[in-house]
């Protein structure tokens, strides 16, 4: 956009942009750079210079006696250059990064004897105020079609990431729901021994505070675990942690035959007898109860 010529205000727009869903900013070099500086959430593409950009610049700076200045953010290319010496353009190329030192440039530039400028939108503002002709470089069709398609691609990836993504949330939240809700403790660890996750109920089980054990070594937090290191699955033990008789399976978790950490489910076993107890004054008073003995067997043996 030709009025764009004004870095701060290339970087509002951008920023109402994104408020308003873009995701993808196509843009010439020095915004670009200041957009993505500007640290806004939006990918930024680049639309560059190509040598056909300037093939009709340099034709009317072949009619030019003296010095013609290139300003450009970055290095100007070889092609260029090559060009300009192959045309015997007298030609002096001057790269600036921020909107100051375009202005300092486009001055020491007159200071040079530059009897034309050539370059961005930035360069003509300043070379408008300290009286340098100058022409802007237009992007041509091949140039803005391929930031285009590489805009289309880039939103296509982008779209399949955050599909992925969402995929991603509603799996961790299904297993947070599991993970919280079960009826057993539930701890696991690193290949280092650190815990990485634990229930609510193991807290309890262990005697710690929400958050307290994440990110401890397992040692620190149950004396006598077992569960770092082991190399093979360990069901139904029974343990002590801390003053609670527990049930504990132990699996370790195996990758390409390394063992990367450990998962532990435990049952506190006075819960476990409640529960059973429960269960069978429930089918009892159903009437769910034995009609035989042993007496009404028949046969002896």
């Amino acid at each position: 956009n030709p009025e764009i010529d004004v870095i701060q205000d290339a970087i509002a727009i951008a920023k109402k942009l994104v408020k308003r869903g873009t995701k993808i900013i196509l843009s010439r070099k020095g915004t670009a750079v200041a957009i993505r500086e500007a640290n806004i959430d939006v990918s930024v593409v680049v639309i560059n210079n190509l040598l056909s950009d300037y093939i009709d610049p340099i034709k009317i700076a072949k009619e030019y006696d003296g010095l013609i200045a290139f300003l450009s953010y970055d290095e100007m290319t070889d092609d260029v250059k090559t060009i300009c010496q192959m045309l015997d353009i007298k030609a002096k190329y001057y790269t600036f990064k921020t909107d100051k030192d375009c202005e300092i440039l486009t001055k020491q530039a007159l200071e040079d004897g530059a009897v034309l400028g050539i370059g961005g939108s930035m360069n003509q503002k300043y070379a408008d105020i300290y009286g340098l002709d100058h022409i802007t470089i237009e992007n041509s069709e091949v140039s803005i079609v391929n930031a285009i398609e590489h805009a289309k691609q880039m939103l296509l990836v982008k779209k399949e990431e955050f599909k992925k993504q969402q995929d991603l949330k509603v799996q961790l939240e299904r297993y947070k729901a599991v993970l919280n809700f079960t009826h057993d403790a539930v701890m696991a660890i690193d290949g280092n021994g650190i815990i990485d996750v634990i229930n609510p109920i193991a807290e309890k089980i262990v005697k710690v505070a929400p958050g307290y054990a994440l990110g401890k070594h397992i040692n620190r937090i149950i004396k006598n675990t077992k569960m770092f290191p082991i190399d093979a699955a360990q069901l139904n033990q029974l343990m002590d942690i801390n003053g609670t008789l527990v049930s504990t399976n132990r699996i370790p978790i195996i990758v390409e035959s390394q063992v990367n950490g450990v998962v532990a489910t435990f049952q506190d076993i006075r819960v476990i007898q409640e529960n059973e107890n429960k269960i069978r004054r429930t089918l009892h008073k159903k009437g769910l109860v034995a009609k035989y003995n042993f007496d009404d067997i028949i046969g002896e043996s």
